[in-house]
């Protein structure tokens, strides 16, 4: 078991280094600028505002997605390490879909007047992504994947395929098991959709 506790992480995140990592995943500069400024926009103290040279504004929405991007390398270095660590928290699906669930609506009320539809289209597939791995992931065995995709409807040879490459669980989870997991079968666990 590994214990990690980042003390003070959002008071002493460093913008350079946060800033870098995001140019490797987007190569938008309008919205590296835009993240910059929101790092950038000081901190309010007895009435004055003071500036920020580090650290992300806590309770804003952006914060928790600018700390995950933080510390992806350094799960990859735990994983490379052999350690393991199961993305659900160790709940079963329906407690991941229940505390998804009040995030995902947060964010489409929150979010609800922005004109990109797309974006949450496109967010929500993720979503989708995300939680038919997570599925694999609890199965483990191709043995039990198979079995459960038999009583979920998956026609025989997309549980022979899926249950074949049982440890490759995000390129499963995009292809075939869509067919089963379909948008239907996340609306009746609970999830919200964006889009």
């Amino acid at each position: 078991m590994v214990d990690v506790d980042l003390s003070k992480f959002f008071d002493r995140v460093n913008h350079d280094i946060l800033i870098d990592r995001l140019r490797k995943r987007i190569n938008d500069a309008g919205i590296i600028r835009l993240v910059r400024a929101y790092l950038n926009s000081g901190i309010m103290h007895h009435g004055v505002v003071q500036a920020r040279s580090e650290g992300t504004p806590q309770g804003g929405p952006l914060s928790p997605l600018l700390a995950n991007v933080m510390l992806d390398e350094e799960d990859k270095e735990l994983e490379r390490r052999g350690l393991r660590y199961r993305s659900s928290g160790g709940r079963g699906m329906p407690g991941v879909v229940q505390r998804l669930r009040s995030y995902m609506l947060g964010w489409k009320w929150y979010f609800q007047l922005a004109q990109t539809p797309g974006f949450w289209q496109r967010l929500d597939e993720w979503l989708r992504h995300w939680l038919r791995a997570i599925q694999l992931k609890h199965w483990k065995r191709g043995t039990t994947m198979y079995r459960e995709l038999l009583k979920r409807g998956a026609a025989l040879s997309v549980a022979k395929q899926v249950a074949a490459n049982s440890r490759r669980w995000w390129r499963n989870s995009d292809r075939l098991l869509k067919t089963v997991m379909t948008i239907g079968y996340f609306d009746r666990l609970g999830v919200p959709r964006l889009s």
